[in-house]
């Protein structure tokens, strides 16, 4: 369809990861009428509908099936209310018309993504990092991330562009509140619709501020910055990951600090949507014994209510985990997982169907920040059975954040300090990455689900790998 986010897929047009449109009868008959029937574009749909079935082949298919109603409603001298529409259905489909597209939809989750950048050389600053991510209304994303000179310098801003109709927006500086480095932007869309921008700011980590900016319109406008509780230190509210919300109202923000050389983690609480904030306890883990500095920069998720998990970065080289039964007032000590990460940002999501999408580092030295692995988990976080590396090549693919769309998971990540990559995808993409299509350049979109994979239809092949 013509609206809203713009996904393009091999020059199809299509744009949009949604299935297909089914047109009922009744789209085509007026209220109140007895007798009438308006196919074509005069039919009844919203905009969305309408940007698919306007075209030609659509308008014709339509009009040639309210012909065949006619026809049948003639013949059997009843009115529309008596048709009978499976009659009406075999008698289209015998004529070559395919009613059920689903098979289509199937196709695009599968085979269908988008891979960008947010900007290219005409970015005005000469570093970036750290970005973060969310999706609005109408399909759109809002993405930030820090930038300037260098990270750590006192140039360093929060920069912010969003993403609409296939486009992204030119950065625009979004904070900059003292001649300081800024950090660690991270945006949140509470339960409201307020988007919540939340960073850091500092010399080092042990004194940085938290920061916060809100826009009530999705972007559109935003509040002048503020402290989000002066005088507080450790200063709290998210650090790199996004909050989570529960059904009651409590919000839950995953939060670190660096205390002479200690790295511990913990989870700052607000029971007033995000106004103020009681800081948790320091989640237990035995320094004496662990290497380096410890655990920092937590990403949290709830299973049941009241049962809250987090991963971690550490400096063990696998990512820990902590688990808690009382809604994060309280957790078990941290255990290692088998997940290597070489002290490097990681994020995890909950998807829409209850997936838990992680994007991490997978490599235990401490080496360049490559591959950057999206792996799948279908039980809490037990085992991560599918993976796919979105990034493999030489550089560094790092500090990603991930949340959950309407069909799949979106991704941003620092691409080599140089730009901000952005990946939108499906759990199939994932699960089916094995899976290899080869099709002939005249080859039109027509995969058909079965119970033994994707069979070809017209010209297409299907290799399996």
């Amino acid at each position: 369809f013509h609206w809203t986010d713009k996904m393009e897929r091999a020059g199809t047009g299509v744009t949009q990861m949604v299935d297909p449109n089914h047109i009922p009868l009744r789209a085509i008959i007026p209220k109140g009428a007895k007798n009438m029937l308006v196919p074509g574009r005069g039919l009844s749909a919203e905009q969305l509908a309408m940007s698919s079935f306007r075209v030609m082949g659509v308008v014709q298919a339509v009009g040639f099936a309210a012909g065949r109603a006619i026809r049948q409603c003639l013949e059997n001298g009843t009115d529309l209310q008596g048709i009978d529409m499976p009659n009406l259905q075999r008698s289209l489909e015998a004529d070559g018309q395919v009613l059920d597209l689903s098979y289509y939809g199937d196709y695009m989750r599968k085979f269908l993504l988008t891979r960008e950048h947010l900007f290219e050389d005409d970015r005005p600053f000469a570093q970036c990092h750290a970005s973060t991510l969310v999706q609005v209304s109408n399909f759109r994303f809002l993405a930030a991330w820090f930038g300037g000179s260098r990270e750590g310098n006192n140039d360093v801003g929060i920069w912010m562009a969003q993403r609409y109709e296939g486009r992204w927006s030119a950065p625009a500086l979004a904070a900059k509140v003292a001649n300081l480095p800024h950090w660690n932007p991270v945006l949140f869309r509470a339960p409201n619709g307020w988007v919540h921008l939340y960073f850091k700011v500092g010399a080092v980590p042990h004194k940085w501020i938290t920061w916060v900016v809100t826009s009530k319109d999705e972007g559109a406008t935003w509040t002048d910055p503020e402290e989000l509780a002066p005088g507080v230190a450790p200063t709290p509210g998210p650090s790199k990951n996004q909050p989570i919300a529960f059904a009651d109202g409590t919000w839950l923000a995953p939060n670190s600090q660096g205390v002479d050389g200690r790295w511990d983690v913990f989870v700052d609480r607000s029971a007033d949507g995000g106004a103020t904030w009681q800081r948790g306890p320091i989640i237990a883990l035995d320094h004496a014994t662990f290497p380096g500095r410890g655990a920092i920069q937590p990403t949290l998720w709830e299973s049941d209510p009241g049962c809250v998990h987090m991963l971690v970065r550490t400096t063990e080289g696998r990512i820990w985990r902590g688990d808690s039964a009382d809604g994060g007032v309280s957790w078990a000590p941290l255990y290692a997982i088998d997940l290597p990460n070489n002290n490097s940002g990681i994020d995890l999501a909950k998807l829409h169907d209850g997936t838990l999408a992680l994007v991490y580092n997978p490599i235990s030295e401490r080496e360049a920040r490559t591959p950057l692995r999206v792996a799948l988990s279908f039980d809490n976080g037990a085992t991560w059975p599918h993976w796919l590396d979105i990034e493999s090549d030489d550089g560094e693919y790092s500090y990603p954040t991930v949340v959950p769309t309407t069909k799949g998971l979106a991704i941003t990540y620092t691409w080599k300090r140089e730009r901000v990559a952005f990946w939108h995808g499906s759990i199939e993409q994932i699960t089916m990455k094995d899976v290899k299509i080869k099709m002939g350049t005249d080859c039109p979109i027509a995969y058909k689900a079965n119970g033994e994979g994707i069979a070809a239809r017209s010209h297409c092949k299907t290799i399996w790998a």
